[in-house]
Formats: structure tokens, sequence, C-alpha cells
């Protein structure tokens, strides 16, 4: 299996009846081709977008052009793919898909569930071709216009195109009036706001292109270094808040700790205060009663004893005339 082939082909041929009775002329084809700028593809028109399928060329023939035998009359619209998808590769080198076709849109379609225009309705039963909404080029087995691209390798493909303006994506598109991306992104949102993808027979909205492996990655390396800087915030965030606590709980016990000391020490001091106050009251009265003793010996001590009566003076003289003391007895001299 080859590892990479380029794909040529119509789009719509110019002034050639297809399948379906549609025969578009160069002026159709160009207001068609003019608001193709979103340059996107898929696979049976599954509207879905593949790693590896690429709109390489894509450009109005300015002459009759021999694809693969038949000849294309000049003003078609002609597509050059580069494809490197296994799958796609594979499906493409057995004879599986072998043509080109154009899916498109109009907003005032045949009817509201048949708006994708992919052979469900055809050209000609539109009013004017300014209503078509070029999406996508797909890759398919059996295209309306009946003409089958031609398959060539790279080195093949390079030789045969030097020169020319079939090349570049710079050169795939005339700078006359586009219908841009955006827009025909609203003419999708109109059907579905109306309900058409609802429809029976309507395809599925496209998906975005996917990004390039790269772009991916390095979003998905920004995003997770982001999620790491909001982690890193987020615990010195707790910790901050971790410690706030211990010392806002600190405090706390502190001051409870404080608080329950201090009625004990004004208690204790209360108790010893009323001891001293004891203690002083017990000492002055024992020093009082040891005055009180003392006084009573002192006064003991001075007073003169009972058995010696005071004489006085007419006592005297009687016991000077008698002799004798009061109690008789004999007085000594």
């Amino acid at each position: 299996m080859s590892e990479e082939l380029y794909i040529t082909g119509p789009v719509i041929v110019n002034g050639i009846p297809d399948s379906d009775g549609d025969t578009l002329n160069n002026v159709e084809i160009r207001t068609i081709f003019t608001k193709y700028t979103n340059h996107l593809s898929d696979i049976q028109h599954d509207r879905i977008d593949y790693e590896g399928v690429d709109v390489l060329a894509n450009w109005i023939s300015e002459e009759d052009t021999v694809i693969k035998g038949n000849t294309i009359p000049a003003k078609s619209w002609l597509c050059t793919m580069k494809v490197t998808d296994p799958e796609t590769l594979t499906a493409i080198e057995k004879g599986e898909l072998t043509c080109f076709s154009l899916g498109s849109v109009s907003a005032t379609g045949k009817t509201r569930k048949a708006w994708f225009i992919d052979k469900r309705i055809s050209y000609h039963d539109l009013k004017s071709m300014d209503e078509v909404i070029p999406l996508r080029i797909s890759i398919v087995d059996k295209g309306a216009n009946g003409f089958p691209f031609e398959i060539e390798n790279r080195e093949v493909y390079i030789n045969k195109n030097k020169g020319t303006d079939n090349m570049t994506k710079e050169n795939m598109q005339d700078t006359e009036a586009k219908f841009s991306f955006k827009e025909w992104l609203g003419i999708e949102k109109h059907f579905k706001n109306n309900n058409i993808d609802k429809a029976e027979d309507a395809e599925p909205t496209p998906a975005p292109a996917p990004k390039k492996e790269e772009e991916t990655d390095s979003a998905e390396k920004n995003i997770q270094a982001l999620f790491d800087k909001i982690d890193a915030l987020a615990a010195e965030i707790a910790e901050i808040k971790e410690a706030i606590t211990i010392d806002v709980d600190k405090a706390k016990d502190d001051e409870k700790v404080e608080s329950e000391e201090k009625p004990e020490e004004t208690e204790e001091a209360e108790t010893n205060e009323e001891k001293e106050e004891n203690k002083t009251s017990e000492t002055k009265k024992q020093e009082e009663e040891a005055e009180k003793q003392e006084t009573d010996i002192n006064k003991s001590v001075t007073t003169k004893p009972a058995d010696k009566p005071q004489i006085n003076e007419s006592q005297s003289n009687f016991y000077k005339n008698t002799g004798r003391d009061a109690f008789g007895r004999k007085i000594r001299r």
C-alpha cells in the first residue's frame, strides 16, 4: 500500500449534465466556486474531518483537461487532494472510492427536510446558484458528474505540475467575492434552530477541523501547566490557612489558660491574705495574753503579803504599851 497519493478530478463539470439532470454553465460554477473558502473535505458525505485527507489544490480550468482518459471542458471546477490516511488510501487503491462530489447547503432549499445538496435535491430545484453554500468536497464511490479522479504518487504529481498554479493553496481561489466560513456556519445554525437537523434525511453538523498534533500537544501542555500552577497556589493557600488556624487556636488556648489561672492566683492570694490576717490576729492575741500574764506576775510580786497587814498609829501605840501584837504574841525587842 502506498503511503501518499495525489488524486485529481472534476468537482463540477462545465456544460455537461450529471446523472441527476443538473447542467451548470461556467458562470454558475464560478458563483459556487468563489464561496468555497473553508477547504474542508470528507468521505462519502459523512461530514467528518479526516487527518490525512487534505484539499491541496482547487481551481477553475482555463482549457480542456484530460483526466484519466476523459476530457474535462474548460471552465470546470477541478480539485487535487493529498491522501495519507491509511484506510482512505486502501479504499482508493481498491477502487472503492473513485470520484469527487460537492456537498452544499441552501437557505431556501426545496423542503425543510431536504436542505443538504448531495443529490437529495438538485441544483435545478433552486431559484439561483446564489443560494448554494458549498461545504465540503467529498471523496465518494460514485460521483454524479460521472468522471473519476486520476491517482498519482508524489514524484509523478510534482513533476507533472512544475511551473503551474496548482501546487499551492495560495493559488486555489479567485479573488472575487467569497462566502466566508463564519457565514456558512451561520447558515448551519439557522437550520439547527429550525430543527432541520432532526429530519430523517438531514446530514449531521460538520465537525470542526481537527487541530494539528503539535498544536494540540502544545495546548494540552499549556493547560496542564496552568492546572499545576493552580494546584501549587491551592496548596500554598491551604498551608497559610492552616498556619493561621494554628495561631488563632493557640491564642485562644493561651487566653483560656490565662483566664483559668487568674482566679486560682486570686483565690490563692486571698487565702494567703486571710492566713496572714489570722496569723497576725493570733499572734496579737498571744502577745496580749503574754503581756497580761506578765502584768499579773508583776502585780503579784509587788503586792504585800496578806499576813502583814498595815498598822496604823493607834495600833502601834497599843503594841508598844502592852508589848504584844494583834495576835497576843509577845513582841521581842
